[in-house]
């Protein structure tokens, strides 16, 4: 296992968590650089499908492997949340809790909540409609010769963008025209540097942690630096030598022991999408406690939400996350039944 990269998963997680913590208790968030974390999400995400896809994979089964990974647990805490809106409505005030709105949120469509905005019923979703794109479009270059396949991704989602520049207001081209669809592109680059001869060479002869440094600095930096280019596309290439520089060192230097913040980043998909959830609840069980004569301080609200989003996370990925997974690979790898001969 590449310990570094499960460890970026765990700052990207609790970097969303604290930017979400900040934004929900001020109403607005000065640290929006945290926000970066579904940034470094989608470059990881790149990266991990084009290095752990095995050459003989098909597209079914990479589908297959994907629902499982994804679907459970994301459609469990959906409905959720759904029931928590039916008892308190200004939990999740700007959730649509109308059929159709569950029914695109289920199925990773983009649709307006009642603001107005792409978000779906459970809001951390809206991450996983770009995720669940590209998988689909990862499992179309699947059916491409191995050599075509990662230029073939990229290619399906650079021209799928260009389409949409051309679709003005329609909801569909603002969605998958967004410059941060890249980003998996980025991952799957890096992934494929990484298999080159003169790069692993280059990794074993050079410490990496300083490249880390390096890159974790101009992720802080860049908006301030590049204000007149879209918010994503100033942490791109940060966001792509960070995930060289701890896969490197995972593969060609000193491995990263397995930790505490590793099992986090085990479980930071559970993570990712409960805090909001629980964000919410601390906020009724107080309200509820104090019939609404108490609001909690920032930090303690932060450390309870983090805490819990941790034990929380855990707890799910242990007992639901992970068996929920197996039991849909084998729903669909289930050998079909041979009728006996009479």
């Amino acid at each position: 296992m590449l310990n570094n990269i499960q460890n970026l998963r765990a700052l990207a997680a609790y970097a969303v968590v604290i930017h979400h913590c900040v934004e929900g208790y001020f109403g607005y968030t000065y640290l929006y650089v945290l926000s970066g974390g579904v940034d470094l999400f989608f470059v990881i995400s790149g990266f991990v499908m084009v290095f752990t896809t095995k050459s003989n994979e098909t597209p079914f089964g990479f589908t297959v492997k994907r629902i499982a990974r994804i679907v459970p647990l994301y459609w469990a805490m959906t409905l959720f949340v759904v029931a928590i809106t039916m008892v308190r409505p200004w939990g999740f005030s700007a959730s649509d809790i109308a059929p159709e709105s569950i029914f695109a949120t289920l199925f990773f469509v983009p649709y307006p909540n009642l603001n107005g905005d792409s978000i779906p019923i459970l809001p951390p979703g809206w991450t996983l409609n770009y995720e669940m794109y590209f998988y689909v479009l990862f499992a179309l270059s699947l059916a491409l010769p191995r050599r075509f396949r990662v230029a073939g991704v990229i290619a399906f989602l650079a021209a799928i963008w260009v389409l949409c520049q051309f679709g003005g207001a329609n909801r569909f081209a603002q969605h998958y025209g967004n410059a941060i669809v890249f980003e998996f592109a980025v991952g799957c680059i890096v992934a494929c540097v990484l298999r080159l001869p003169a790069v692993a060479a280059f990794a074993r002869a050079t410490p990496m942690w300083p490249i880390a440094v390096a890159a974790l600095a101009a992720v802080a930096v860049a908006p301030f630096v590049f204000q007149d280019f879209a918010l994503r596309l100033r942490t791109i290439l940060p966001f792509g030598v960070l995930v060289f520089a701890a896969a490197a060192q995972d593969l060609y230097r000193t491995p990263a022991r397995e930790t505490l913040v590793t099992r986090l980043g085990d479980a930071s998909y559970s993570a990712y999408l409960a805090h909001t959830v629980i964000m919410a609840l601390i906020g009724m069980g107080v309200g509820v406690l104090t019939k609404g004569a108490m609001e909690l301080q920032f930090w303690p609200f932060l450390g309870m939400v983090c805490v819990s989003t941790a034990v929380l996370s855990l707890i799910l990925a242990q007992v639901f996350e992970r068996p929920s997974a197996s039991f849909v690979r084998k729903l669909f790898n289930r050998p079909p039944k041979i009728a006996a001969h009479p």
